[in-house]
Formats: structure tokens, C-alpha cells, sequence
């Protein structure tokens, strides 16, 4: 009878570790599934971004996007958070992970003139802010061309 007591309660402690494993995979799942694809328009001139583009309404005709974005550079990159589409484009809530990829623009061979640096000095420090459109954002890490910013109130 003891036994049986003890298998009984061994096997409930057994379902309830494998149940919250399980429940932490699909978590960690979903976390990773929340982020939209999105493109960075870059203004040529004064390289600032002018505008958050999410990909699903981004031209994909090379000729379509320098027409309606002139003098523009488009990287690719991601949002991982809340955002609100609007009529130009994406604008994040605050608090909103945005991860820009500087080694990826979305037309290969379009966007720079050999050798010419993406941002001046191409240099990001942890905690520097800057403007993204009429976003602000504040600098989170810089690794192997993933620039990724968290934005501001």
C-alpha cells in the first residue's frame, strides 16, 4: 500500500516538471515569433532614419522605392514589441526593441557606392540616443552589423 502511495506520488511530481517544461518551451516560442519584419529608410544626405517601414507595405520593385523614397538607402530589420501602423510607415510604442541589420540592405548593390560607411564613423555605443523618423531611441548593444535600439517615451 506504501508502495503504491509512493509510485502515485512520484508519478504527479513527474507530470507537473513535464508540464511546466513544456509550457516554458512554447513561451520561449512564441517570444521569438512576436517580431515583425521591417525596413529602415535612410536619408543619403544627413543619414538619419527617416522612416519605419514595415516590409508587407515596402515596394518591391527597386525603381517604385526610389521613386517614392528619394535620395534613400533601406536596410532590412526587425520590431520586436507594439507598434501602430500608420500612413507612413510603422511608429513603435515606447519600450519597443527595434533591430536594425547595417550589413543587409534590402537591394543588394542599390544603397552604397563601394566602401562608403552607413553612418558616420559607423560607431554605436550602449546608452547614445538618436532619432528614428520621429521616434527616439537609445542605443541597447552593437554586434556584427546588429544594431539593435530600444525606444523612448
Amino acid at each position: 500500500m506504501k508502495t503504491k502511495i509512493l509510485i502515485t506520488t512520484v508519478l504527479f511530481i513527474a507530470a507537473g516538471v513535464f508540464t511546466l517544461n513544456a509550457q516554458q518551451i512554447k513561451r520561449s516560442k512564441t517570444k521569438l515569433t512576436k517580431s515583425t519584419n521591417l525596413v529602415f529608410v535612410m536619408n543619403n544626405k544627413t543619414k538619419n532614419v527617416t522612416q519605419l517601414v514595415l516590409a508587407t507595405d515596402f515596394p518591391t520593385d527597386v525603381k517604385m522605392a526610389i521613386k517614392k523614397y528619394p535620395s534613400s538607402s533601406f536596410f532590412k530589420g526587425q520590431i520586436v514589441g507594439k507598434y501602430k501602423k500608420t500612413n507612413l510607415g510603422a511608429q513603435p510604442y515606447a519600450n519597443t526593441l527595434l533591430v536594425m541589420f547595417t550589413n543587409q540592405p534590402v537591394f543588394s548593390g542599390v544603397n552604397l557606392i563601394s566602401g562608403e560607411k552607413i553612418f558616420p564613423g559607423d560607431h554605436f555605443l550602449p546608452g547614445d540616443h538618436f532619432d528614428l523618423g520621429k521616434t527616439k531611441a537609445k542605443i541597447v548593444s552593437f554586434k556584427n552589423s546588429r544594431l539593435e535600439v530600444k525606444t523612448l517615451k
